[in-house]
């Protein structure tokens, strides 16, 4: 069964074409201030990843453990994210993986990854 992937909002420049996230008023590239959301397919690779057992700050403590990754994402973005359901023994850099929706620990709608294999 192929995965549901969740698209990536983005924004997007006018002027430059430059893609980001997350989403701003302002492209970070040329400071243009005519900027559009998009979406990009929500899947891609792992760049690199850590176990987390103690959070940054006291909001953190009740979710740890917790893996932090850089994933890479087309059009070549690079996002800061959690990988969820899936051990950190499974994971290995250049594992793929897809975007899900999620809820953080203050209620807050965030995007999370998790292995492509273990689907939605």
């Amino acid at each position: 069964m192929e995965p549901h992937f969740v698209p990536i909002p983005v924004g997007r420049c006018s002027a430059c074409d430059n893609v980001w996230y997350p989403q701003a008023a302002v492209c970070p590239r040329c400071l243009c201030e005519e900027t559009r959301g998009d979406t990009v397919p929500g899947h891609g690779t792992i760049y690199s990843f850590s176990e987390v057992h103690r959070g940054a700050s006291s909001r953190f403590a009740t979710a740890t453990p917790y893996v932090l990754a850089l994933v890479d994402v087309p059009p070549g973005l690079r996002i800061l994210t959690n990988i969820v359901g899936a051990s950190p023994e499974r994971l290995s850099i250049g594992c793929p993986v897809h975007a899900v929706a999620g809820v953080n620990v203050e209620g807050e709608a965030v995007l999370w990854f998790t292995l492509a294999e273990d689907g939605p």
